[in-house]
């Protein structure tokens, strides 16, 4: 019998140009890094969304459906902009998403996480993804921002 299929939708965060921001900020780095993921936590959140794991400065997380993802990337990106940084940089966070049908009834392997397996199948998506999203929710905070 085959398992319900949903909708479901992937977010993908990267801080850009996080090595020369760790060389320059040093230990403040570290800061800069848990303030970045709990402002994008707390976004994700508000739109269902569900952090399943970080590695270096990016993050990934899953949505119950393409709309929240979109509405927690933009809602994440004004975060980020709203916030202060140390010596005043403007932290800038590439986000992509892609969607996926998944079925409830199909397991990955029990050696597989959730990162891992979909890094395999999003990989080439991923830096196109960002960069688009980066420009759209970019385009829509300097907008809102005269709003």
């Amino acid at each position: 019998m085959a398992g319900r299929v949903e909708m479901l939708a992937f977010l993908f965060t990267d801080i850009e140009g996080s090595t020369n921001l760790l060389r320059d900020l040093g230990v403040r780095y570290r800061t800069l890094l848990l303030d970045h993921r709990s402002l994008l936590k707390t976004a994700f959140e508000r739109f269902g969304g569900q952090l399943l794991g970080s590695e270096g400065d990016s993050l990934f997380a899953v949505f119950p459906n393409p709309k929240d993802a979109l509405l927690a990337a933009a809602e994440g990106q004004l975060s980020l902009n709203e916030a202060k940084w140390p010596d005043g940089i403007a932290l800038k966070v590439r986000m992509g998403r892609t969607s996926t049908s998944a079925s409830r009834s199909i397991r990955p392997p029990a050696s597989a996480t959730p990162l891992t397996e979909t890094r395999s199948c999003f990989r080439k998506q991923l830096s196109w993804l960002l960069a688009m999203l980066s420009q759209v929710t970019s385009r829509w905070s300097r907008w809102a921002s005269f709003v």
